[in-house]
């Protein structure tokens, strides 16, 4: 089954985790687009399990890894930990603003309000450009 229909398929049975699971793989199959985002954040709402699952470290590092991935086509180095690329031909001409915003509401939902900061102002930078 393709990712989007096995994300119908979890919001069908109410599955915080599988919602989740399912989102960050439509994430990693369009890597830097902004509607897999999106359609992450969107997807697991705003009770109390999506808060948590949103809280989440392996979501936390899954959008780490995302940033350094696009850092490393910015920069044209490779950076330890990135994620894997799924079009090696990907060309980027700047950060993904909504990337940026979604690492750092993550970071301010575990209460690490400073970091959380780095990304915010970023994003907010890019945004005037």
């Amino acid at each position: 089954m393709t990712p989007l229909v096995q994300l119908a398929y979890s919001f069908y049975h109410t599955s915080i985790p599988d919602i989740s699971a399912q989102a960050r793989k439509l994430i990693s199959a369009y890597q830097f687009k902004s509607d897999p985002l999106r359609l992450y954040y969107l997807a697991l709402g705003t009770g109390r399990e999506g808060v948590e699952q949103f809280r989440a470290a392996v979501d936390q590092r899954f959008l780490l890894r995302h940033i350094k991935a696009m850092d490393s086509l910015l920069t044209g180095e490779d950076i330890a930990g990135r994620a894997a690329f799924t079009n090696e031909d990907e060309k980027l001409s700047r950060a993904n603003p909504i990337l940026l915003i979604l690492y750092g509401h993550r970071l301010a939902a575990g209460a690490s309000f400073l970091p959380a900061q780095s990304p915010t102002f970023c994003a907010w930078r890019l945004t005037l450009q």
